[in-house]
């Protein structure tokens, strides 16, 4: 299996005589990827002339028995994958879209490990965890002809069957068996993930797993039959077992070769992202500082229609800093983009603006803050402020160096943040 790296922004070239110098896909490769285009999210891909770009999402697809695995881009470290890797592994880990184990996981090297081998250990390690407390079993009715008395007799079958054969009895009963339809997805999910598993470790985990699974029978599920389970008090052990199996067919794409290859894509929205793992890192801080944080609210409209009496204009802030009366003090909104010191509007966008002064105005709090990912030409120490005349709105603008954040929580924008709250009064 081939493994393409590449960092999100950066192009791939489409050559049929890739030059050792130059990162590119095969035309093969590119008309597997156009294909299967509509199943990812929009903007992922950008088509250029003899090239495609990736942009905003990163993870894993895996096209036939190849892989390309698009990586965030962080600062000073854009050159080494195995670090980007590490970084959006333990964002994910922070930002609780995967839980660590200690039954192996642990000892998994991050930064030598392919980012979709990552994903498949992790399902290994619950499942060997779970499958230790034993599988999922399940009572089914049957009935047969026995040499001994099990369950209920059948007394029309007895006399219909055994007439001249008064050593057998012909019963109805129920057996206890791991043949069911939750083992049977389970069992599909592992096939499916050691056709596209790249290191041998990996596809020995699966394949050992895939014994404890031998007297389950073969189906194809899609997404949907997960949705459909019904787990009981023996099964829910089980439930984020099955939330990662939705994960895992939600990515799947049956249409992209002929044959049995399939593409399985494993794609981060490093917007979520970025705004689920400042907000767990800085949750801890916030209580510490005698403030609660609360992410996606409180909810308010920007305004309400004067004759209906209407409200419209949903707002929903990323990031909210509240007092022990339940005041906004702060206002936090995250973006995954890249700014630029040397520009005079620093490249951020008046939209976003526009968007903190509506959360200004609406919770009356005058302390506002954007949150970038750091990089070559806006670096922590290209802090920002904006004011607005005539008012006491503060906007700053913070550059997240993600390496230092992942390492401690403890950071120089969070000092910025919480001394600025402590002096800022709730009015503008």
């Amino acid at each position: 299996m081939a493994v393409i790296q590449v960092v999100e922004h950066e192009r791939l070239m489409i050559a049929d005589r890739p030059d050792p110098l130059v990162k590119s896909i095969s035309p093969y490769q590119a008309e597997a990827l156009e294909r299967i285009q509509h199943t990812l999210p929009a903007k992922a891909l950008e088509w250029g002339r003899d090239s495609v770009k990736f942009a905003q999402f990163c993870g894993s697809i895996a096209i036939g028995q190849d892989c390309i695995e698009i990586l965030p881009k962080i600062y000073r470290r854009e050159a080494n994958y195995g670090i980007c890797r590490d970084i959006l592994i333990k964002m994910l880990y922070a930002a609780k879209w995967l839980q660590p184990h200690k039954c192996g996981s642990g000892a998994i090297n991050l930064q030598k490990h392919r980012l979709l081998d990552v994903f498949v250990l992790q399902f290994c390690d619950e499942l060997f965890l779970q499958l230790r407390q034993g599988m999922i079993k399940r009572y089914v009715r049957r009935s047969d002809n026995l040499p001994v008395l099990r369950g209920k007799l059948l007394i029309d079958q007895q006399l219909k069957i055994n007439i001249a054969h008064k050593e057998r009895v012909y019963c109805e009963y129920h057996e206890l068996v791991s043949d069911n339809q939750p083992n049977r997805i389970i069992k599909y999910v592992l096939k499916v993930l050691l056709k596209s598993a790249h290191a041998g470790s990996v596809r020995k985990r699966l394949t050992e797993l895939l014994y404890s699974f031998e007297a389950v029978q073969n189906r194809i599920f899609v997404k949907a039959d997960v949705e459909k389970l019904v787990l009981d008090r023996s099964s829910n052990r089980f439930a984020n077992i099955f939330e990662q199996c939705k994960w895992f067919l939600s990515g799947l794409s049956p249409d992209v070769f002929a044959g049995d290859n399939r593409s399985l894509v494993l794609l981060f929205d490093m917007n979520r992202l970025f705004e689920e793992f400042i907000a767990r890192k800085l949750k801890t801080k916030a209580w510490q500082h005698g403030y609660k944080l609360r992410t996606q609210g409180p909810t308010k409209h920007l305004v309400l229609n004067e004759k209906s009496d209407e409200k419209a204009f949903l707002l929903k802030p990323d990031i909210t800093l509240l007092d022990e009366q339940s005041e906004v003090r702060a206002v936090l909104d995250t973006k995954w983009k890249l700014l630029d010191a040397v520009d005079n509007k620093k490249n951020i966008s008046q939209s976003d603006l526009y968007q903190m002064i509506s959360y200004a105005v609406r919770y009356q709090c005058s302390d506002l803050h954007l949150l970038y990912p750091a990089h070559e030409r806006f670096s922590e120490t290209d802090k920002q402020s904006f004011s607005v005349p005539n008012t006491t709105l503060r906007i700053t603008v913070h550059a997240i160096d993600l390496v230092k954040l992942t390492q401690s929580d403890d950071t120089e924008c969070w000092k910025a943040i919480f001394t600025s709250v402590n002096r800022t009064s709730v009015s503008i």
